[in-house]
């Protein structure tokens, strides 16, 4: 078909996954800080769950959830101070 797909590191119990790099699939993701000014009760993707935290929240978050790229785009973007502009 053409399409690639990832398995999901969550979808093996912690205790006995291990990382094998032959199971997965490899695809470019492209991270970028999204600088939020104001929360509306009311937004498109209402269906959808949100929640804001920190940098640091997300990073543990990631963590815990074992999306380790996801953390490790997180870090990058504090070590380079994105996460302090202002809009």
């Amino acid at each position: 078909s053409g399409k690639t797909t990832a398995a999901s590191p969550s979808s093996t119990p912690a205790a006995t996954a291990s990382f094998d790099p032959k199971n997965y699939s490899y695809v470019r993701l492209f991270l970028f800080p999204l600088y939020v000014s104001s929360v509306k009760s009311d937004w498109p993707e209402k269906g959808r769950l949100r929640k804001l935290v920190d940098i640091d929240e997300a990073i543990k978050i990631m963590d815990l959830e074992n999306r380790l790229y996801f953390k490790k785009g997180l870090e990058m973007v504090k070590e380079r101070g994105l996460h302090l502009l202002k809009p």
